[in-house]
Formats: C-alpha cells, structure tokens, sequence
C-alpha cells in the first residue's frame, strides 16, 4: 500500500512540478490514488482550469514512470518522503509552496532541534570563506549541535558543507537535481562526505539535470527547511538573496554577515541589514539569541566570530594599540609591510569581534 502510494505521490509530484500548491490541495482530498482511476468529466470538475493536466493525470505512462522511479530509488537507498509522512520537514511543511515529494538519500533528521541554512556567493572571498567557517565552528560548540543546510554550489555553499564535516555537524545538501546527477561535479566527492555526514535532499526526480531554473526552484527549500538563514556574502544579485528573500516571505529569521561598503560582494548583506530585513551578525550570539539558542546551551563562552588574536598580525596591531592612544591606517602599513587589504581585513575583524574601535575617520583605539 505505501509503495502505491509513493507511485502516485512521485506522478502528481511530476504533473504538478510548478505547481506545488495544487498538488497539496489534491493530497487534502484523501486516497490520491483515486485520482488516477477518474474520468476525464470528474477530474475537470476538480481542476476546471487544467485540462493539460488532466491530460498527463490521464496517461497511462505517468505511472509507468513513476513505477520505475520507486524501483530506481529502493536500488539505491533513496529515501521518497511524502508530504503527509512524519519525516517530512515540518517546518518546510508550513511554506505553501513546499514539494509533494523529496527524494533523500542520508542519515541527518530533517526535523532537527535546531536547523541552519547557510547561503551566499559562488565568488567567495577569503574573508567571507573565513566567516562562514568560523560561524559554525562557534556553532558546533552548542550542546545540541544545529543540522546545517546549504546548497552543495561552489564558494560559500561549499565553505558551508565543509566546516560543518570539519567541526562534527550534521549537514545537508539541497539539490537542483536528481540525485543521480550532482552538480558541480567538482563536488562529487564532497557530495559522498555530505551522504555520510548528514545527506543530499531534492524534489527533483532522477534525470533531472542542471537548468538555470531549477536553481530558483530548490532555494525554496533552502530557505523553508530551516529555523534560519545566513547570508555570508552575497552580491547584489543572486541566488543568495533570492533564498533571503524566500526565508523572509517564510517569516523566518533573516542574518547577514556585514562587508566593507566598497566590497560588491558583500552589498547584497549591506542592504539586508540596512533595510533591517537582517540582522547583523556581529559574532555568533546574535544567532543564538534572537533564535533561544540561549548561551546556556553554550560550552564555551567566547562567542566572537573570530575568537581572540588569531594571528600575528593583529597581535601587532593590538601591541602598538597599547603603546599609541589612537593609530592610523598609514602607521598600521608602515608597522606591519602588509598590503592595505590584508591590514584592512584584520582591522574588520578585529573591530567585529569588539577588540578594538574606529575613531575619527580612518584611526583605531582600543
């Protein structure tokens, strides 16, 4: 009876793919089965408007497919969730336009305590690269550690993933494909981690291969499966802001990690955070506490991004802070024959992190 069901769960999921919402209204009408065994005069009476659909509903070769998709995802461990099963993603669940089916392959409960998701630019810059690790290495210090989602694409995505391995977090890919078809494929490897780690989600059937669309498609997810989303760093454009954009249509909380106002990969976070559509992430307490990850939850309590004086280079500038009341940019090149960028990162962070202060234009004090 349940392997029936999924036949028919996976049919209406590919009839109705761009149109989560109408396929939910179906699944509230009961056996959905029954759908298929309709005439062509009762299924118009219930979608009066979709004759094209009431074509595909009516094909014999619909369940055919869907048949052999059940049998593809048993062969290879894949797990087909329908939206009334107890493991769908409750709070996925809530989005009007979530999926009548996902296709997972993992071990990570999609119904977790605490859900991250973790999005942002494929042209990271070390800095945000930095940012994002650093994040969830301060997040993993939690008793009850958070399952962080992301989208398994290249720079923050990625970065994402791979602290969360790193630092003993559960973590979970969505796709904007079948899960026979990962994208990069760069990222295979990291993919096979991810499985073992926490595992790979999709409402793509299998076959599906990359298109620009899809992308869009599976932000939805993204951003509904989670508690929260983080924004790295993200341009003004791009699919980290659309997946913003979608948390915050979902009434979910918003973060975003502040850039330099002339870097133009960090201007998407700048004008979430001034719109105040995000709050500011200045260390990591900010996520904890705006969400009751309270800081009794915390073993450490150091909470800052980027911890104490992690390299030489802010221990030189922290020294001469002390010896100088106030010091500038130009003292702090000639001090340390660094690059003004390489100086201007550390003065960030540092500042951040509520070490040291800007004054009077381009001067520090501590």
């Amino acid at each position: 009876m349940k392997s029936d069901l999924l036949i028919y769960a996976c049919a209406l999921s590919r009839i109705f793919a761009s149109k989560c919402a109408v396929s939910r209204q179906l699944a509230e009408y009961g056996d959905i089965g029954d759908f298929f065994d309709m005439s062509r005069e009762q299924l118009l009476e219930i979608l009066p408007t979709g004759s094209n659909y009431v074509d595909s509903i009516l094909d014999p070769q619909i369940l055919e497919w869907a048949n052999k998709e059940i049998e593809w995802t048993r062969k290879y461990g894949i797990d087909v969730i329908y939206i009334k099963d107890e493991r769908y993603p409750k709070r996925l669940k809530e989005c009007p336009d979530a999926p009548l089916v996902l296709y997972y392959k993992g071990n990570a409960d999609l119904n977790a305590e605490k859900i991250l998701s973790v999005v942002g630019t494929r042209q990271a810059s070390i800095y945000g690269k930095d940012c994002c690790r650093k994040i969830i290495e301060r997040l993993s210090r939690q008793v009850i550690k958070p399952l962080i989602v992301s989208g398994l694409a290249y720079g923050i995505d990625a970065t994402a993933h791979r602290s969360a391995i790193e630092f003993g977090l559960p973590t979970v890919g969505v796709m904007a494909t079948g899960l026979n078809e990962i994208y990069p494929h760069a990222h295979k490897e990291l993919a096979k981690e991810i499985v073992e780690k926490g595992g790979l989600l999709t409402d793509f059937p299998s076959g599906t291969t990359p298109f620009k669309g899809n992308f869009v498609r599976r932000n939805r997810i993204i951003a509904g499966i989670a508690d929260a989303t983080l924004l790295v760093e993200s341009f003004s454009k791009g699919g980290g802001i659309i997946t913003a954009s979608l948390a915050n249509s979902y009434s979910r909380e918003l973060f975003a990690v502040p850039g330099r106002i002339t870097d133009l990969s960090f201007e998407g976070c700048n004008r979430l955070i001034g719109a105040n559509m995000a709050s500011i992430v200045k260390d990591v307490s900010t996520i904890g506490k705006i969400l009751k990850w309270d800081s009794k939850d915390e073993i450490i309590s150091n909470n800052t991004i980027f911890g104490e004086l992690d390299n030489e280079v802010k221990i030189k500038i922290m020294e001469f802070l002390k010896l100088h009341t106030f010091v500038s940019v130009e003292n702090l090149l000639s001090l340390t024959s660094l690059s003004l960028e390489e100086v201007s990162l550390n003065l960030l962070e540092m500042e951040m992190d509520g070490l040291i202060r800007s004054v009077q234009g381009n001067k520090y004090t501590t």
